[in-house]
Parts: C-alpha cells; structure tokens; sequence
C-alpha cells in the first residue's frame, strides 16, 4: 500500500446466524456467532502495528463488537451513517424469497419497499467519503456488506448500482485510497480473507490422505479445524440446501415419492457448484445414533437403513428436523423447542446437550398434544380454539420441564396472534444454522443425535 497517501481500511463485520442463512440484516441488531468473533480476533491481528488516525464504526452491535474484539473499541467512533441498508419490508428474507414476490428485483438498482431507497444509502456513502477525505491520516472502518460496497462505488465515483460487483465476506479487509495524485481515488484491496484462512478448514480435504474419516477424527485434529458443511433440511414440501459461505439456500420439491436415493442424486445436482466436506441431515422423524429410524409419513420408503456416508462419501451427520432448527434457536441454559406445523415437534437444549422429544405423542385431554394444536386441531377447532390450546399446552409443558425460554418455530406460528408468556419466535431459516453447529460440537456427546422412537410419526 501506498505511503505516500492516506489509505481507508473497510472491516466488515464477523459472521453472524443471518449472513450464514443468506437472509437480509439490515437494522435487525443480531450478534455475531461464535465463529464470527473468533473471525473477528484474526482481523484485529491483521491490522495489528498499523496507526489510524480515526476509527469509525457503525453502531450495530455485529460491526461494534468486530471492531472491540479487534482491539480498537475504546477508540472507535459511531458513525450512524455506517449502518446497514434499511431492507424495509425485505429484511430477514432471502434473495430467493424476495424474488419470488419480485421477479427481477436487484438491490442496487431497485432500493427496498419500505426501506431505503439506493439514492439514500447513495447519500450516506457520499457524507462518509467526504468526512473521510478530510482527515489527514490512514482510517479504519467497520461496517456491513452492502453499505462498504456502495461506499466503495462511491468512493471511485462510480454510480451506485456497480456495487452489485463488489462480493464482500464476512470479516473481509478492503482497503481504499490513490492513485498518483488525491484526485485519482483507487481501490487498492478488495475482499481479502487471508486472515480466515485457518478457519476456512481446507486441511478437511485432506482427511482420506491422512486417515481421519470418522467423526471423531475430524475434531482431534485441533479446535480450530472446522469443515465446510452442506446442511440439507428435508421437508414434506421441499428439501433445502445451504453450504458453508453461501448466502442463498437452494431447494427442490419433495413428497410421497421422494426416496433416499432420489434425495441424494437431486442434491448433489443441485449443489454441484458448491465444496463441502461434511453433511448434515434434518430429518422429518425419529433418528437414534445417526441414523433414521422409521420413514416419514409424507415421503417415500428406505430411509431406514440408507447409509448416507457412503451415498455422500463423507461424513454425515443426521438430526431430527426440529431438534436441528432447535438448536440453531439456543443461546444459553435450558431451552425448549416447540415446532407447530403438521404435528407438535419438540426438543430440549440443556447447557448445549440436544434432546430431541416426542412430547406431542403425550396424552392431552381426549387425545394428544398434536391433536389440539397440530394441523387436525388446526382445521377441527378453528384458529381462536387453537390459540388457546396452544396457550395451554404451552403452559403445561413449561410447568413440567421448567426450560428458561420457549423458541415457538414451525409453520402455523404465524397464525398466533400473541405469544404465549416466555416464548420468543423462531424462524425456518434456524435449521441452517443448526446443521452448521452440529460440526461445532464435541461428537462424543451421544444425545447430540438420539430420539427416542415414537409410537407414530405424524409430522
């Protein structure tokens, strides 16, 4: 870099639970993973020994707490003109959804319903370029995607729209300054992650080389080591696939016909783009040690007994659906996983150990619990009966279990009108993230992909 002229070194923030599932965080103010602050630590070593004559940050907590966990906190300043694009009535939705409602909608040329427009951000991105321009001196900033790569368009007086150009990672370092003279702005470093690289795992590639295909192995080679992992959540609708650093998931109808070996030829086309090293399955039914146990009502037959490790030829690791999104719901203590769709899925996190539950089978006033707030209950009781049965059954469960949160996911929770009291709402979108996490906990911990076989499979 020059040292003739000021440089402005863009951070962008650490992985978060959204940018892992590709959807829009715009003024949604979620906190980065666990992964995303060790990300951030390997930025701040980076930048380690340079001199800034300002710090700025966006005040969004995923851009704070990179720019604290790098080192510079106590001299950052906020710069609310560093948040994120206000996604409007698109934030917390995936490309793919967005376009299904907007066919040929591009955020850099149509802004966001709702949300800014792409000459308000525009706007934003001039005030910053030219505060910037006027500090005598390197800068350093930290902020979100979109908003780094419109001020980096900005910056070479480009229009706004060439920033769809401009792919930014996560915990990326860019770097802007000159050319010759201050009047030929430059961009002199995009998008480099050569600080990640001991977290991007690429030594997993290797585990036939050096003999470490269980999935043990994989973790005695050190905490560090983490695989790039395809998570494929099976759905009596739809089967979706999201991998390791992609930000849009893709999916394929399923249904009655939907077999095992069918699953695994459509997924492999459907991701043939995209490396991964391990696999992670949600699946619709019990699973005891890895492996299903009965098929599932709605799909096609063999599933019991289908060796996935060999269909994929590389680890496989398979939850029951709801546990899996369960787990891309926890935070901390003791949490209970309630899933209102076809039937009552249902899971319990304990200081990070998954038990996946069949509590929707317990009995409840003439039948069962997923009887009165499943889908037959749905359709029998009408949506006001329902609400109160799913207030009920809520209350009782969290009287017996005593979890310290309620995660309501599934796709009839939008039709409560209220959540019941401790509950907070999960999202679809969660089974990504707990296919990811599953790479990240100690694969000694049996219960981690054990359910106990129910008497009926009705989800």
């Amino acid at each position: 870099m020059s040292e003739s002229f000021p440089v402005i070194h863009l951070a962008r923030h650490g992985e978060t639970a959204w940018s892992l599932t590709g959807q829009h965080t715009g003024l949604t103010d979620v906190p980065l993973t666990e992964r995303g602050e060790r990300a951030a630590r390997r930025l701040g070593e980076r930048l380690a020994g340079l001199e800034f004559a300002k710090i700025f940050t966006s005040p969004l907590q995923r851009a704070s707490r990179t720019c604290e966990l790098a080192g510079f906190g106590v001299s950052a300043e906020i710069d609310h003109d560093l948040v994120e694009w206000n996604y409007g009535k698109f934030e917390g939705l995936r490309t793919a959804e967005i376009l299904a409602e907007h066919p040929g909608w591009q955020l850099f040329r149509d802004g966001c319903p709702g949300g800014e427009s792409v000459e308000q951000i525009s706007a934003r991105a001039d005030r910053v370029v030219s505060r910037v321009r006027a500090i005598q001196g390197d800068v350093l900033i930290f902020s979100s995607g979109h908003i780094l790569r419109v001020l980096a368009a900005r910056w070479i007086d480009l229009e706004p729209a060439t920033a769809r150009f401009f792919v930014l990672n996560t915990a990326s370092l860019s770097a802007l300054g000159y050319e010759n003279n201050l009047a030929q702005p430059a961009i002199r470093v995009w998008n480099d992650t050569r600080h990640l690289l001991h977290l991007n795992d690429s030594k997993i590639r290797n585990m036939k080389e050096t003999g470490i295909e269980s999935r043990r192995g994989i973790r005695k080679q050190g905490s560090n080591l983490r695989p790039n992992v395809l998570v494929i959540d099976i759905g009596g609708t739809h089967v979706k696939a999201l991998a390791t650093g992609q930000e849009n998931h893709r999916e394929f109808d399923s249904g009655p016909a939907l077999t095992p070996k069918r699953m695994i030829s459509q997924v492999r086309k459907l991701v043939a783009d995209w490396k991964y090293d391990v696999v992670s399955i949600g699946y619709p039914g019990p699973v005891l040690r890895n492996r299903p146990v009965s098929d599932p009502w709605n799909l096609g037959t063999g599933w019991v007994g289908f060796n996935f490790e060999t269909a994929f030829q590389c680890p496989v690791r398979i939850l029951n659906d709801a546990a899996m999104q369960a787990l891309g719901s926890y935070k901390r203590g003791k949490m209970l996983f309630l899933g209102l769709g076809t039937g009552l899925g249902s899971a319990l996190i304990v200081n990070g150990i998954v038990e996946p539950m069949e509590l929707g089978h317990l009995p409840y006033k003439k039948a069962t619990f997923e009887d009165y707030v499943g889908i037959r209950g749905l359709e029998k009781y009408g949506k006001k009966k329902w609400r109160e049965h799913v207030a009920d059954v809520v209350a009782r469960l969290v009287a017996a279990i005593e979890p310290g949160e309620v995660v309501l996911g599934g796709g009839n929770v939008k039709k409560l009108k209220e959540l019941p009291s401790r509950c907070r709402l999960g999202n679809n979108a969660n089974a990504f993230l707990g296919g990811f996490r599953l790479w990240e906990e100690p694969p000694n911990r049996e219960t981690l992909t054990q359910a106990k076989p129910n008497r009926k499979q009705t989800r």
